[in-house]
């Protein structure tokens, strides 16, 4: 799958336009499972990216990279990297509208990716 573009709100993958959260892998399309990490929500004032809604995308096969979109500007807060780090040989991390590239490139590529998009802040 292609990630064609983002915008505040929304985000475009292989022509199909998603008002929410997305992650991606393969021919894989779902919505992001925000309930897992949504008790910290206090604390960020939003619902951040734990490593345990991250587990739950990596299964028992995990990608070769895993590219995490942050958002429009890069507001959206990531938990415990080192332990993502730790398991997948590469991890991109930055604001949505840039990392799509990084995603593309490798899909591309024929790496095994997973992408995790944000689409707000």
């Amino acid at each position: 799958m292609k990630v064609d573009e983002t915008g505040f709100g929304w985000i475009s993958v292989s022509g199909r336009k998603y008002h929410h959260d997305v992650v991606v892998r393969g021919d894989s399309i779902e919505e992001r499972k925000k309930e897992i990490s949504s008790r910290l929500r206090r604390t960020h004032g939003h619902t951040p990216l734990t490593w345990a809604e991250v587990r739950s995308y990596l299964g028992d096969n995990p990608p070769q990279a895993v590219v995490i979109g942050t958002g429009q500007y890069g507001a959206l807060p990531v938990e415990d990297l080192e332990m993502l780090r730790s398991r997948v040989e590469r991890v991109v991390v930055g604001p949505t509208p840039e990392v799509i590239r990084d995603f593309n490139e490798m899909e591309s590529a024929g790496v095994d990716v997973l992408g995790i998009f944000h689409v707000t802040c």
